[in-house]
């Protein structure tokens, strides 16, 4: 029997792009991590996500996209905010889908207007999920590489999106 996160992920994954958009310079870059599934979705306000704790974070529209990653799922939203942009970063044991506490989480972000920025994303228990601000009112493409470390386990992650 499939449980409801299951459910949500073949949805994600039907319906959603299964090309992990990454370019670095014009070029299609290739994600670092061994990418089982990549989904990518728009979510509008008041949509009830699969992860416990941030179904009520979507105030403007999200972009999600869903990386599936050996033994994790890696999960970014960008939610656009008048003061800029939050990343949200879900990063979750595939098998359980419980939230990975404790590991380094850094976006390395190009903005559309070429500028690069680093964010440490921190944990934030709540939501159970790792946050960082985008301090920009840039409009276009986004391209962020996730680069995590969990206990010595380096997981990396390319994703983009559009405001």
């Amino acid at each position: 029997m499939r449980s409801a996160k299951q459910t949500i992920l073949i949805f994600l994954a039907a319906f959603g792009s299964f090309s992990l958009i990454a370019c670095t310079n014009g070029e299609q870059a290739t994600n670092t991590a061994v990418s089982d599934r990549t989904a990518n979705t728009t979510m509008n306000e008041g949509h009830d996500s699969h992860h416990h704790g941030h179904a009520n974070i979507h105030t403007d529209i999200a972009h999600a996209q869903i990386i599936m990653s050996g033994p994790y799922h890696l999960e970014l939203i960008a939610e656009s905010k008048d003061h800029g942009i939050n990343l949200n970063f879900h990063l979750e044991n595939n098998a359980n889908h419980e939230a990975i506490i404790g590991a380094d989480v850094i976006a390395l972000v190009e903005t559309p207007d070429g500028n690069k920025e680093t964010l440490k994303l921190n944990y934030e228990a709540e939501g159970e999920h790792y946050i960082g601000l985008l301090e920009t009112q840039a409009t276009g493409e986004f391209k962020v590489a996730i680069l995590t470390d969990i206990n010595g386990d380096k997981v990396d992650a390319d994703f983009s999106f559009r405001r």
